[in-house]
């Protein structure tokens, strides 16, 4: 449970502190998002954690950070689809939260992959810019575990992604990571 009312001031302080001083020192990609995983993991308690990329023109996903990489690959990429999740979290900027296996199976397609792992719930967070969504952060965890979260909090977590995102995977980095050959894309 992630409300104001629940969370620990002190240690949400600390934890975008922390963020802050990684951000502010420039760290490298490798230092920024495993500590940004374990400061969510202080408010939103997961079991896994990743963060996409979102290149609206190209409609492509690709994963910047995975605390799973046995599961999400980091650098995976998926090409999105018209679908529910595509329409809240990418389009609308809506965090999208999925409360047991059901939700899960209503809005992915890996639904069993995911229970495999025994994630029941998800908390999909828009990140964006500019009025633009510019990646998304993406928490799994068991039944329950994010209905009674606070969207201000979440809220506080994507605007400290917004400029590691921007600034490793910019508009000058998107060839680099999409690239020319997206025929093995898995889609969403």
């Amino acid at each position: 449970m992630a409300s104001f009312q629940d969370v620990d001031a002190k240690a949400l302080l600390q934890a975008v502190a922390h963020l802050s001083s990684l951000l502010q020192n420039n760290e490298p990609a490798e230092v920024f998002w495993p500590s940004f995983s374990d400061a969510l993991d202080t408010v939103f308690t997961h079991t896994s954690c990743t963060i996409l990329f979102y290149e609206p023109s190209t409609r492509i996903l690709t994963r910047l950070f995975s605390s799973r990489p046995d599961v999400h690959e980091i650098g995976g990429r998926k090409r999105v689809t018209d679908s529910f999740w595509t329409r809240t979290v990418l389009e609308n900027g809506q965090t999208l939260i999925g409360s047991d296996r059901e939700d899960l199976k209503k809005f992915f397609s890996e639904y069993e992959a995911l229970w495999a792992h025994g994630w029941e719930s998800v908390l999909n967070i828009p990140v964006r810019a500019n009025n633009e969504t510019v990646g998304s952060i993406n928490l799994h965890n068991g039944a329950g575990a994010y209905d009674n979260i606070d969207p201000a909090i979440t809220a506080i977590f994507a605007q400290l992604a917004v400029a590691p995102i921007v600034r490793w995977f910019g508009a000058s980095g998107v060839a680099a990571a999409v690239g020319p050959d997206t025929s093995k894309l898995e889609y969403v």
